[in-house]
């Protein structure tokens, strides 16, 4: 099986089975964010006992979309940085060859 081909694979988000294909290599970042939900989704069930399955989902929801936002945010300044940084390379190696 090469590591791009595609598996099947069942998580389990607040006990509700989800199917997912994904690539054969990412199985276990898959698992690992599974295990990230459930921890999560575990203490904050024990802190907000007060809230719904959904709300609770929709709290996850959220905490995951602002870190993808978070890291948008951050893999963007890093790049702007590393065309920064290339565009004064390129201008020094040009001075040096005049």
């Amino acid at each position: 099986m090469k590591n791009t081909d595609k598996i099947k694979m069942q998580v389990s988000i607040a006990g509700v089975p989800v199917s997912l294909n994904v690539p054969f290599d990412e199985q276990d970042a898959v698992r690992e964010t599974e295990q990230g939900i459930a921890d999560l989704y575990n203490n904050w069930r024990i802190r907000f006992p007060n809230k719904s399955l959904e709300t609770l989902l929709a709290m996850i929801a959220y905490q995951y979309a602002s870190y993808y936002h978070s890291i948008m945010a951050s893999n963007a300044a890093l790049s702007q940085t590393i065309r920064d940084s290339i565009d004064v390379i390129d201008s020094t190696l040009e001075q040096k060859a005049d």
